[in-house]
């Protein structure tokens, strides 16, 4: 098994063993294949391709597990962010559109998630998200300072977390990762801290 990393501020992606060894890197800052400007999320398909997304170019880079480029998704992603893959499909938190772009694993645009409900439950800045067991998205919203929690089709079910330094609260709150069916993690920026919750 190997750990894969973006380095947003080198503009690179660094690949390491699981007993913390450097094994190799690529990146530098650029818009050629295989450059990046601000890389930011990273995922893994079952057949060992890895998906970056290249947030200051507007698209997804794909590579082999040996960091060897494949092929870049471009088509309708504007500052991407993050990037799941589930099944056979892959999903893109895009900032620019305020949505989630489905692709499927061949590479071909399948459509777009958009979170709604009331406005005082849109999301304003998302930055990283995971999905659930049920297939609802929990996006983290670092200027609502909370997760919002949306179904498969992107209607609004409920809200993780308030602004604030208390317990359950996050200033700035950046990743999110499902442990298990039901416990969520979340990495505060600004408070330098994880948070663990319990949910449904």
């Amino acid at each position: 098994g190997s750990l894969f990393l973006t380095l947003c501020e080198r503009n690179a992606v660094h690949c390491y063993s699981l007993d913390g060894y450097l094994v190799r890197k690529i990146g530098c800052m650029g818009t050629a294949l295989s450059q990046f400007i601000q890389p930011s999320g990273i995922a893994a398909d079952s057949a060992c391709k890895i998906y970056v997304c290249d947030f200051g170019n507007n698209r997804i880079q794909v590579f082999t597990k040996d960091l060897r480029y494949i092929t870049i998704l471009t088509h309708k992603v504007s500052k991407p962010t993050d990037i799941k893959v589930c099944d056979d499909f892959v999903y893109i938190l895009d900032h620019g559109k305020l949505c989630v772009s489905v692709f499927n694993r061949g590479g071909a645009f399948m459509g777009e998630i958009v979170p709604c409900g009331p406005e005082v439950y849109e999301v304003k800045h998302p930055y990283f998200f995971d999905i659930d067991f049920k297939g609802n998205f929990l996006i983290t919203d670092i200027v609502s300072n909370c997760i919002k929690v949306f179904s498969s089709r992107g209607y609004y079910i409920c809200q993780v977390g308030s602004s604030g330094e208390e317990e359950g609260q996050f200033i700035q709150p950046t990743g999110v990762a499902l442990v298990d069916s039901c416990v969520v993690t979340v990495c505060e920026r600004m408070q330098n801290q994880l948070q663990i919750f319990k949910m449904f």
